[in-house]
């Protein structure tokens, strides 16, 4: 026990009260986002009922002062279910949401989430729309559980199998090129 405590003291880098650093790069954003939200065929739904729907498809995700953005291509038909059928108007459009990355505890969160940018006024009053009649529909927060992804792959060092017992995020940055997230861990062996 003792060989392995020290071994983990010495090649682990990871201590409590300095904690380590975590950057995650603008191309594992966008493959987080895309496979949280767009998880329907590559479309995220924020409304759907039956024949109407408004989703949103071909996501690009963008890192700027503080806040992910998403670009994306907005689809609706927007109206009443008649026998099987959507009685109302089609909308297309490319929009732009915004949110702001926070940490608390193991949990990575995607707050604040606005919608910055529609190419086109009746597209915009589609979101307006859709927000007065399900304001759930967009919702306000998204989380990622940062220890559940790391807890489900032990590493092995010398032949020991270690494991995340605790993952704590102390703060989050947003960069232009990355989310760098702070944070404290505690690990355990067998």
């Amino acid at each position: 026990r003792s060989a392995i405590a020290w071994f983990c003291v010495l090649a682990c880098p990871i201590t409590v009260a300095d904690g380590s650093e975590l950057a995650v790069g603008a191309n594992t954003i966008q493959k987080i986002i895309g496979e949280q939200l767009f998880n329907k065929r590559g479309r995220w739904y924020l409304s759907e009922n039956g024949p109407c729907y408004v989703y949103l498809e071909a996501p690009h995700t963008r890192l700027k002062q503080g806040r992910l953005l998403l670009d994306a291509h907005l689809s609706a038909r927007v109206g009443v279910d008649v026998g099987g059928n959507c009685l109302g108007s089609g909308f297309a459009s490319n929009v732009t949401l915004s949110g702001r990355l926070v940490g608390k505890t193991s949990t990575l969160t995607l707050d604040d989430i606005r919608i910055d940018h529609v190419d086109d006024d009746a597209t915009r009053d589609v979101f307006d729309l859709v927000q007065n009649a399900a304001p759930q529909a967009l919702p306000r927060v998204l989380n990622l559980d940062v220890l559940a992804a790391v807890r489900g792959t032990p590493m092995s060092t010398a032949g020991v199998v270690v494991s995340v017992t605790q993952f704590r995020i102390i703060d989050v940055a947003t960069q232009s090129d990355a989310v760098v997230i702070h944070y404290e861990l505690s690990l355990s062996t067998p």
